[in-house]
């Protein structure tokens, strides 16, 4: 395991994952972790034996073409390595048909040839766009997936049929069956049914929600399959999770390193960014991310935590994002970041989510 050795996930500053302090914690309370305790819990725990991965659009986009197909290349690889080594079946939930939608219709328009018109209503938009985009989106991770010999399956979901009992047993039915034929599930939010049927999230306005979608899907293949360690890992351009002040400093000593109990979290969370935002010199956050997308990862961890499933939020840029792909260099060092074999093998943390035990 040369290759996955600590130095590999340090360079370039993107994976600062062992502190030489006390950590920081959340246990009902916010806590501090010696850090000998925190190195050794972290190596603790069951392996999983089912792995949900979200995939943020920040992750997949770049502008860049040929980077961006580097990165689909790079995941695949990683969940092949997984897959192979540890024979754990994958759920793939992947963002970015709206904005490889949006970007095609961009092209369009550019060459005069302007099928899609703007709407007015920017969720319409965000379902034209996405309409546009799945099938790109499908494309590359198929073929990026089919180069290591995996066979993906698409599904494009709502809450609701993971949550309507009318909807559930027949949706997880379908979903485990494909899981059992050795299909990796690639999941996503089916946006034009979402505007359709008007599943709009209250805080953000919009649809889409692949965290929460990650959570459902979660928790409803581990308990309608019967797994045991399942584990959700949500793949973003970040580290992990950070506390009110750290998310609105960018201070990366306010990572949240390990959530024990999910008790009155995300109250005092909202608590703090509320007297954050009422304060005379408050300014938008340095981080350059927007509230809904934190709180949003927050709020799925903790409903997945809270049923069961072990959830890590981490890094998961596998490129070099600042660096151009130049002619000629398709085949760089193609394994550099593994975030996924990371999580697995316990290099990399993120802000990990201990599993509620519940009882059989």
């Amino acid at each position: 395991m040369a290759d996955l050795q600590h130095e590999t996930f340090t360079e370039r500053g993107y994976f600062p994952e062992i502190p030489s302090t006390a950590v920081l914690g959340y246990d009902g309370s916010w806590i501090q972790i010696d850090r000998g305790q925190w190195l050794q819990h972290k190596l603790s725990g069951p392996s999983p034996d089912f792995m949900v991965v979200k995939v943020s659009t920040n992750v997949l986009a770049h502008s860049q073409k040929r980077h961006q197909l580097y990165v689909f290349r790079a995941l695949s690889a990683d969940i092949s390595d997984i897959i192979s080594r540890r024979n754990i079946p994958v759920a793939i939930v992947t963002s970015g048909a709206i904005g490889l939608g949006h970007k095609a219709r961009e092209n369009y328009r550019y060459r005069n040839q302007s099928i899609y018109p703007d709407s007015d209503d920017t969720n319409q938009q965000r379902s034209i766009d996405s309409i546009i985009g799945q099938p790109l989106l499908t494309a590359h991770w198929e073929s990026a997936l089919h180069e290591f010999g995996l066979a993906a399956e698409e599904r494009l979901l709502v809450h609701a049929d993971l949550m309507d009992k009318r909807k559930r047993k027949g949706t997880l039915d379908s979903l485990c069956k494909s899981i059992d034929a050795g299909k990796i599930l690639l999941v996503n939010e089916d946006d034009a049914r979402s505007y359709e049927e008007l599943e709009i999230d209250p805080e953000t306005q919009s649809f889409g929600d692949n965290d929460r979608l990650s959570a459902l899907l979660a928790i409803g293949i581990s308990q309608h399959h019967g797994f045991r360690h399942p584990l959700l890992v949500n793949l973003t351009s970040v580290n992990g999770l950070y506390t009110p002040q750290g998310f609105y400093e960018g201070n990366p000593n306010q990572l949240i390193r390990l959530v024990r109990d999910t008790t009155g979290l995300e109250d005092d969370f909202r608590a703090q960014l509320a007297e954050l935002q009422a304060r005379p010199d408050y300014k938008p956050p340095r981080t350059g991310r927007g509230i809904g997308g934190e709180m949003s990862k927050l709020s799925a961890s903790i409903q997945a935590a809270n049923s069961g499933i072990d959830v890590v939020v981490c890094n998961g840029e596998v490129a070099l994002h600042d660096r151009p792909v130049v002619e000629g260099e398709e085949q760089f060092d193609f394994r550099r970041f593994r975030p996924l074999q990371a999580v697995i093998y316990k290099l990399l943390v993120g802000t990990r989510f201990e599993a509620r035990l519940l009882k059989d």
